[in-house]
């Protein structure tokens, strides 16, 4: 028992992975509890920052924190991991659209938005892509 002991105190626990930190934000979310999520992203970050599942999870937190150039940063870094969490090139680069739009970065969401329109977000994607265009004619 004294080796173990020991043990434990050089050796710290494995960490449980990626998808265990990612399912802890959904979690979170899940029941309403923003703080909480914010946490459980703050160490999935930290331990599997590359990770597509924990890099969605987290842009999820970011945008609703009102973080919108992280959660932009964390799309981006989704659409260059292996995986992309199980979600389409397409879905991601139609996510990122949406919040540059938000955001009234309106000319640099077109491609983007261009890109998303396709699923059940196609028609009011290309929507805000021709309104996009239609402020940059006014105001360029």
């Amino acid at each position: 028992a004294f080796v173990l002991a020991v043990s434990a105190c050089v050796y710290p626990d494995p960490d449980p992975g990626p998808l265990y930190h990612a399912r802890a934000i959904e979690t979170a979310l899940q029941v309403g509890n923003l703080e909480l999520a914010r946490s459980a992203r703050t160490l999935a970050r930290q331990r599997h920052s590359y990770n597509g599942t924990v890099l969605w999870w987290s842009a999820t937190v970011s945008q609703m924190l009102g973080q919108n150039q992280t959660a932009r940063a964390e799309l981006q870094g989704l659409l260059h991991t292996a995986d992309r969490a199980g979600i389409s090139e397409a879905e991601i680069k139609g996510q990122i659209g949406g919040l540059l739009f938000r955001m009234g970065n309106y000319g640099e969401s077109i491609p983007y938005l261009e890109a998303g329109s396709v699923g059940p977000e196609a028609e009011r994607r290309r929507a805000f892509g021709k309104l996009a265009r239609e402020i940059g004619r006014a105001h360029g």
